[in-house]
């Protein structure tokens, strides 16, 4: 982004100047010299290269520069107060309880730091919080029993979502696999491969969106199923089979027995959201929400 070549209160002097056509008058509604003033209109038109104003006897009139001028900095004006107004509401105490949930499978991925920012920015709010998976926090998000909830999209209606990024995936085997060593991993190779998994009734399109990634229209024989990655990865350490998740969640997670390999690029990756009621409009709300749209953009 460019620097400013004029700054916002030399333009408040300009069309100050520009209502009143006069120096003088100006002056006295800006509540400074005149010498002060004149000098700050010379600075605009010199940072700006033109002249924003005729002088003779009778006042001052704007050049065609100075039109130009004056027609849009009138609205930018307006839109910078606008924005100081929302910058001190979003500072202004906010309190009352905010009750969070948890995605089980995305600790790994800042959400904790996000609530840690939160809870220092609002420490009026007393926040509460909870760990589930995503069917789980959808249901206690409608039940109005949280407030904000970390799912696992894609989900299944068009409630309000808000992406906050995601992980590649990667492939874990049994330490002695005939895959290690091979890697990166074409998804065609675990084909017919015996797989364990967690149930898809915990996200549905978390879960569709794995298996169309690296299966596509070929699903993985399936031969065991478990809640938590913990004990997905406990079976693969004991050879019940090869599992597919979140490469850095294994990799933090990797019991003894377990070799993470790398799927080619691209990788098939997931993604982490975080949601709410629509029409919530309660101020600890909206400002978990702004924060999670800041913590995006700035990524």
């Amino acid at each position: 982004m460019k620097q400013p070549l004029i700054n916002l209160k030399r333009l408040w002097y300009v069309i100050t100047v520009a209502e009143e056509a006069h120096f003088g008058r100006a002056a006295a509604r800006l509540r400074i010299s005149q010498p002060s003033l004149s000098q700050q209109i010379k600075t605009a038109e010199s940072e700006l290269g033109v002249r924003l104003f005729d002088r003779d006897a009778a006042g001052v009139k704007l050049t065609a520069a100075g039109r130009e001028l004056v027609g849009d900095g009138e609205s930018l004006l307006a839109g910078a107060q606008r924005l100081a107004d929302r910058v001190a509401s979003a500072s202004a105490t906010i309190s009352g309880r905010l009750n969070i949930s948890y995605s089980r499978s995305a600790a790994h991925l800042g959400i904790g730091e996000l609530v840690d920012e939160f809870r220092r920015d609002h420490p009026q709010v007393a926040i509460h919080t909870s760990t589930a998976w995503t069917t789980r926090n959808l249901e206690q998000l409608d039940r109005e029993e949280v407030d904000i909830a970390f799912v696992r999209p894609p989900l299944e209606d068009d409630r309000p979502l808000l992406d906050l990024g995601g992980d590649d995936l990667a492939v874990a085997v049994p330490s002695d696999h005939d895959l290690v060593g091979r890697q990166p991993i074409d998804p065609a190779w675990l084909s017919g491969e015996p797989v364990v998994f967690w149930p898809r009734e915990q996200g549905p399109g978390y879960h569709d969106s794995i298996l169309g990634q690296v299966w596509r229209t070929d699903p993985p024989r399936v031969t065991l199923e478990e809640p938590e990655a913990e004990l997905i990865l406990e079976a693969v350490a004991r050879g019940r089979g090869i599992t597919v998740l979140d490469r850095r969640r294994a990799l933090r997670m990797k019991p003894v027995g377990v070799a993470i390999l790398a799927f080619r690029p691209p990788a098939p990756n997931v993604r982490l959201g975080v949601t709410w009621r629509p029409g919530d409009r309660s101020a600890a709300v909206q400002a978990f929400v702004d924060l999670c749209r800041r913590a995006t953009t700035a990524a």
